[in-house]
């Protein structure tokens, strides 16, 4: 079975590049999917995360996402995330944060506040400095209906193998 990625190659991928930011990603990825835990991953392992992923998504148990399913996931997921970062921020474990919590959470001036500051823009439809929940679920709306290629409000396995082969298609 190939492996995709190692933990010792995603150490040596983060000191070619320079950057703490590989070493972040890739324990990401193996935290996210080196579900036997032995520091390297393997197609099967994707394949089982993604099979889970999909079929907690799939509320209603009939193979299909709908659209509604789609976005009540991705909704848990954010939620997750959110309570995940508040657990890491609230240093003191008092169940809020104080300003030095809070500010040593914020990354340094200048390291992604431009990035930051032009995708809050791209998303903030109405220009009103905030962004609502449709607000931030269109491009995830975008995506869905991108991928839905026969527009029945529903991603079939079908349109879900089609867009893996122009994947590997564009690839080669």
């Amino acid at each position: 079975m190939k492996t995709i990625t190692t933990l010792s190659s995603a150490i040596a991928l983060s000191l070619t590049m320079g950057t703490a930011v590989a070493t972040d990603r890739a324990n990401r990825l193996l935290e996210k999917f080196d579900v036997n835990q032995d520091g390297s991953i393997v197609g099967d392992e994707v394949q089982f995360v993604l099979t889970k992923k999909f079929t907690t998504a799939d509320a209603d148990g009939n193979g299909l996402l709908t659209q509604d399913e789609m976005l009540t996931a991705h909704e848990q997921r954010h939620q997750e995330r959110a309570a995940e970062r508040f657990a890491e921020l609230d240093t003191d474990g008092n169940a809020s944060l104080n300003v030095e919590e809070f500010q040593a959470g914020k990354p340094p001036a200048g390291k992604h506040g431009g990035r930051l500051e032009r995708r809050f823009s791209r998303l903030d439809i109405d220009g009103d400095g905030m962004l609502s929940s449709l607000e931030i679920n269109a491009p995830l709306l975008e995506r869905f209906e991108r991928l839905d290629t026969n527009q029945d409000g529903v991603i079939s396995a079908e349109e879900m193998q089609q867009i893996h082969n122009r994947g590997h298609r564009s690839r080669r």
